[in-house]
């Protein structure tokens, strides 16, 4: 028995076109990823790598400190010319309405977490010159 000529075409016709449209939803995922990447990278929140940096930038731009650790963090020692401002329980986000979004702020926390999330909800709130400067040991040497 013969086989159709027409249906091993067909076939492949169909493998073809499930392929390429395959292919297209990869590159139009890829190019929007692309696009999303290159919508919210910003020069402005490019910041320093190295502990150096942030104190040249401190010495040159004073600015204002601001500690957002807990109370009790700030109790056991802390930045003498820093603001105390707690992350975790809404203080900071009210002080945040208050501030001059002219100034420079440098931010840190114990680690280096709850300053980013603070540095990071800043800018989100129309602040240009925020820096999240690490944990409390870090921000020491930058400070002091």
């Amino acid at each position: 028995m013969e086989s159709f000529p027409g249906f091993i075409c067909f076939r492949h016709v169909i493998n073809f076109t499930v392929t390429k449209s395959l292919i297209m939803k990869n590159i139009l995922i890829i190019g929007i990823v692309g696009l999303l990447g290159l919508f919210f990278f910003k020069e402005d929140q490019v910041v320093p790598s190295k502990k150096q940096d942030f104190k040249a930038m401190i010495k040159s731009n004073p600015g204002v400190v601001i500690d957002v650790r807990t109370k009790s963090e700030w109790d056991a020692g802390h930045i003498q010319r820093a603001i105390n401002s707690d992350w975790t329980n809404g203080d900071f986000a009210k002080l945040a309405e208050t501030l001059d979004k002219s100034k420079t702020y440098y931010l840190h926390c114990a680690a280096g977490g709850r300053s980013g999330q603070a540095t990071n909800f800043l800018k989100e709130k129309g602040f240009k010159n925020v820096y999240n400067i690490g944990g409390y040991e870090e921000a020491k040497k930058c400070v002091e």
